[in-house]
């Protein structure tokens, strides 16, 4: 099954259920949903209401049940990283963790020093397997350098706050020059994500697909790509190339299989979340034969160390924000690879 969020539309249409051949078959109303992301292997999704930050666990039956977990009202992106949910809240440039259980925020990432949408960060995706130079904490961002509008071409990056997460040391930008980077993912040993302005797919530092849409929303599985692209954007004041939404589903060429339009009610797509049916018992046993494994990215001065074979539980009572900014500071440091 593939679910998808939708954000601003005017019936208020949160969430759309398809199937693998892009038929649709649920539709749940009355939220705003932005971000989605898988909760566990049984098929539960957790998605956040955009309007007032109330997070939700969606059922495989496509029944919602509330959380308990309440976050602000401006989070664009959602991961599981172990059994911690991490948010993306827009608004003020955090990444804050919240224990699934007690429904408390036990962790907070801070991109700048200001509570406000200046580097407009949004996508967040966690590697759960062995750890690569692609990175293990992802957070796209839209403006590295918060004194230039988010709107101007090519400022966003890709930022791994895994060190940070591990407690060994600062975040590092593994891309940058990205016009509006959004849905990072990571499978196969390659980190994909799409840059949404010129419509573009990127596995690792490779082009993989493009289309004269807005893209947004990622599922990539062994044998298909889901891709989102939204014809309605707010940061256009109208439609892109005056088309519609569509739901893609590409092959491991970059080949596009289906496509599908969606109804002009149904508004932006946010996310995409693909659920298989069953979930082999040895992942490590997936034989990745559509999906090309790329070399990893080789943006950095040096090469990222070797990574844990998942990340370590952080269970403090509380953790404040680390101010770590994304702008170039002063003197040495390890940010001084800034172009």
């Amino acid at each position: 099954m593939i679910f998808v969020s939708h954000h601003l539309t005017e019936k208020k249409i949160g969430l759309t259920i398809w199937t693998d051949e892009l038929e649709q078959v649920g539709q749940l109303d009355g939220r705003d949903f932005s971000g989605l992301c898988r909760a566990d292997d049984s098929g539960n999704l957790f998605a956040v209401d955009y309007s007032n930050g109330e997070v939700c666990r969606i059922t495989p039956d496509f029944k919602q049940e509330a959380t308990g977990i309440k976050a602000t009202n401006d989070v664009h992106g959602i991961a599981m990283v172990h059994d911690l949910l991490a948010m993306t809240d827009t608004a003020t440039d955090r990444v804050r963790f919240y224990d699934v259980g007690s429904c408390k925020q036990v962790a907070e990432w801070s991109a700048g020093k200001e509570l406000a949408d200046l580097h407009h960060i949004n996508g967040i995706c966690a590697s759960q397997g062995p750890g690569s130079s692609c990175g293990e904490l992802v957070v796209s961002v839209a403006v590295m350098d918060s004194s230039l509008n988010k709107r101007i071409a090519r400022q966003g990056g890709l930022v791994d706050i895994g060190p940070w997460w591990r407690g060994t040391g600062l975040p590092r930008v593994i891309r940058r020059g990205l016009s509006l980077p959004h849905t990072p993912f990571f499978f196969g040993n390659c980190l994909w994500f799409v840059e949404s302005s010129p419509g573009i797919l990127w596995c690792n530092d490779r082009l993989f697909w493009s289309y004269s849409g807005f893209l947004r929303g990622l599922s990539v599985s062994q044998d298909k790509i889901i891709v989102g692209s939204t014809g309605w954007n707010r940061g256009t004041s109208g439609y892109h190339n005056n088309q519609l939404s569509c739901l893609f589903w590409l092959n491991g060429n970059g080949m596009v299989v289906r496509g599908k339009e969606m109804p002009l009610e149904f508004g932006q797509i946010f996310e995409v979340v693909w659920v298989p049916e069953s979930v082999p018992e040895d992942v490590s046993e997936i034989v990745l034969e559509a999906i090309p494994i790329l070399p990893a990215l080789d943006l950095l001065p040096e090469p990222l160390e070797v990574l844990p074979a998942a990340l370590p539980v952080v269970r403090p009572e509380v953790l404040p924000a680390l101010e770590v900014p994304l702008e170039e500071p002063e003197g040495e440091s390890e940010w001084n690879f800034w172009t």
